[in-house]
């Protein structure tokens, strides 16, 4: 199978319906289709092009995890949630057109896409997941814009971005922490490139190793709050 396309009168599509299909290049999806379940694409290392329709609304884990041929990314403009690890792997991405009723990104869901360079961040997006954009080793420009709440532990861990802006609206940037099952990192940690940093006053606390190792930093604007251990 080389393409596909996903006629309006189909609703659902089940769990890895096409996942593995490795010669599949093109993909449409039609407007009736509500959810991408999990891993409905996964590992189609050969696709390069797909279109989301406008009835589409969420895309579930995994859905196009290991899809490293992929290039470009429009979201369907009513996509409100992006799952955990859904991009996971999507090494040659370098383009993410989101809708702006997008409102979660999940854990992982954009984690290795190393060719990703830039971002802009709708405002409609309430939380960013652990670990989204870590390992995206390109990615020197991300945008946020007010609307965004919260920015799990490990979003940018690494990423060779060069400055960033806190919106006023974030309350919560989340550190380093330990558990009984994983490390993890602050969110901004082992930004090496960075060098400008603007806090917006919404944050109360600056958690524990959120810009840790960032060796390039040269000036930090903070608003108001407390600062943690290690911050």
């Amino acid at each position: 199978l080389t393409s596909i396309t996903i006629p309006d009168g189909v609703t659902i599509l089940d769990n890895t319906t096409f996942s593995g299909c490795e010669k599949l290049t093109r993909v449409v999806i039609g407007d009736g289709l509500d959810t991408i379940e999990t891993e409905t694409f996964k590992n189609c290392t050969g696709l390069v092009d797909v279109i989301i329709g406008s009835g589409t609304r969420s895309i579930n884990s995994s859905a196009f995890y290991g899809c490293t041929s992929l290039e470009n990314l429009t979201l369907g403009e009513n996509v409100t949630s992006i799952g955990a690890s859904a991009f996971y792997n999507c090494s040659v991405l370098t383009d993410i057109v989101f809708g702006n009723k997008v409102t979660s990104i999940g854990d992982d869901a954009f984690r290795n896409c190393k060719s990703l360079k830039s971002l802009n961040i709708p405002g409609s997006v309430e939380s960013i997941g652990e670990f989204c954009f870590y390992g995206c080793e390109s990615l020197a420009s991300v945008a946020l814009n007010e609307g965004l709440t919260k920015i799990c532990a490990g979003a940018f861990s690494g990423c060779p971005i060069e400055s960033i802006e806190i919106p006023s609206t974030v309350t919560s940037i989340k550190g380093t922490y330990v558990d009984y099952y994983t490390y993890t990192h602050g969110a901004f940690s082992d930004c090496t490139k960075l060098e400008r940093v603007v806090i917006g006053a919404g944050i109360s606390t600056i958690e524990s190793e959120v810009f840790k190792n960032c060796t390039g930093l040269v000036e930090v604007i903070i608003g108001s709050g407390k600062i943690g251990d290690s911050a």
